[in-house]
């Protein structure tokens, strides 16, 4: 009866030996997902502030990384880029914090981030003859489809940084002067009514001329019109103005 006694006290004791030691892994297990979620080096590499990264297994997938992990407790989707179906998101495009979505990311070539910058500048309507607020916030006339560079933080059109560090430019309303019912068109170095066409260089100096000299209204003969038309300065005004923005 003794041994049957001092052998269940053993196994109890044993027991508890290996509760101890189960509760003391699950501890250090912890402390280890604790630890990972907040490191800055996850797995031994390190994912670079400001620099570019794509999924191997979601070719659309790209972000920078702007040196904050996602964590669900605060909802804090900070890195910007294109989702798993090539959408672009402001923020939150890198949803998950674990080994297998991290081992996941490779660096992305300054190409493969260029051309998806550009296939997403035309998808928003960046184009020839559109008027756009800059990236910088300067105002523009977009005129050529050629995107002229990219240096790793801004993407060119025409010479105008319509994407600068995750901001992109706007595209805003043209408003164009009309005459007689015609609306103004720009080809080079001329401007259309119509069938009229004329220099515009000849319609800026004959503005400073008129303006000058103060007349409020002329005439002017077209070559395919025997009819004359009437100008107010207002609208000649109105179309330097616009040729000079």
């Amino acid at each position: 009866m003794e041994d049957f006694k001092t052998q269940s006290k053993m196994k109890r004791k044993n027991e508890l030996q290996e509760l101890e030691d189960l509760q003391e892994k699950i501890n250090e297990i912890r402390k280890e997902i604790i630890s990972f979620r907040d490191i800055k080096i996850p797995f031994g590499h390190k994912l670079e502030v400001g620099k570019w990264y794509k999924s191997k297994s979601k070719p659309k997938f790209m972000f920078c990384f702007n040196g904050k992990y996602y964590d669900s407790r605060n909802n804090n989707d900070t890195n910007l880029g294109f989702d798993t179906d090539g959408n672009w998101k402001s923020l939150g495009v890198w949803q998950e914090n674990n080994i297998g979505a991290l081992a996941d990311f490779i660096p992305a070539t300054d190409k493969e981030v260029e051309d998806a910058l550009i296939a997403e500048a035309i998808k928003r309507g960046f184009k020839n003859g559109v008027r756009v607020i800059s990236a910088r916030g300067e105002q523009w006339n977009i005129e050529n489809d050629i995107f002229d560079r990219y240096n790793k933080k801004t993407l060119y059109l025409d010479s105008v940084s319509i994407f600068e560090n995750g901001k992109w430019a706007e595209i805003i309303e043209d408003i164009k002067p009309k005459i007689n019912g015609y609306e103004m068109e720009v080809e080079g170095d001329y401007i259309k009514f119509g069938c009229e066409k004329y220099r515009q260089d000849d319609i800026i100096d004959f503005y400073k001329l008129a303006y000058k000299i103060g007349l409020t209204s002329f005439s002017i003969f077209g070559d395919y019109t025997p009819d004359y038309r009437k100008i107010r300065m207002g609208e000649l005004k109105e179309i330097v103005e616009y040729l000079n923005k």
